[in-house]
């Protein structure tokens, strides 16, 4: 959270210690530098994937950086995540292996969500890459796995080093980040107020072009959730 809580900070012209904020500057530019670089190398993964004729979703941090928030930086990332229709994800797996990237061979349950993550340096940076096969993993107590063709067909368009990318619909990308970042089990970790952040952010900034009745019919989980998130931070009048 430490670019969007000096971003906020600044804003709110708050009095802050020197020490502090020498600090956050610095956890700032190492958040954007690294973004740059995983920025660079998403963009090569894009086009090579491009050009031998496999699609592509990009998940996660990776896409909301750019789609989301008004600068990339402002939004940390660990790994770079793709989904790909099933038929395509070893071949991608294996392909993007010849184009430096490396499977250290650390074992992956074969019904995994996501093949082996694979590793490359870039600029002194190492960048990981996840190729997902699914949305969702298949243990109990079970999700409902999304379509990729529908998926990729009515897909959220963006750039990133010039190259075109596709991410989740509004409404897929909602319940794919409510999800991931507080319903176990995807989520095998405590949750993170990036998480948080995500969500609202995303609310918030489509809440007139989220189709809301699809999300009544698909998702009702949603409508129960999102309005206790009002005890986190308040919703916008527009949203109440």
């Amino acid at each position: 959270m430490g670019p969007l809580l000096h971003k906020h900070l600044l804003g709110a012209g708050v009095d802050l210690p020197d020490v502090f904020l020498r600090q956050l500057r610095l956890l700032c530019l190492r958040h954007r530098q690294t973004n740059m670089l995983l920025a660079k190398a998403l963009g090569e993964v894009l086009n090579i994937l491009r050009q031998n004729g496999m699609q592509a979703l990009v998940l996660k941090g990776a896409a909301l950086c750019h789609v989301l928030y008004p600068e990339p930086g402002l939004r940390p990332m660990r790994d770079i995540d793709l989904l790909l229709a099933p038929e395509d994800a070893w071949e991608a797996h294996a392909l993007l292996q010849k184009h430096g990237f490396h499977d250290p061979a650390v074992p992956t349950p074969e019904d995994h969500l996501h093949l082996a993550a694979l590793y490359r340096d870039i600029g002194g940076v190492q960048v990981c890459l996840e190729v997902h096969r699914h949305l969702f993993p298949g243990c109990p107590p079970g999700y409902t796995q999304l379509d990729f063709a529908y998926l990729y067909r009515n897909a959220e368009l963006f750039a990133v080093e010039g190259q075109p990318a596709r991410t989740l619909p509004l409404e897929e990308m909602l319940w794919h980040l409510y999800q991931h970042g507080l319903h176990a089990p995807l989520t095998y970790e405590p949750y993170k107020l990036i998480s948080i952040a995500d969500i609202i952010g995303l609310v918030e900034s489509r809440l007139e072009v989220m189709d809301w009745m699809r999300i009544k019919k698909l998702y009702p989980e949603l409508l129960t959730a999102l309005p206790l998130l009002h005890q986190v931070t308040p919703w916008s009048a527009a949203v109440q």
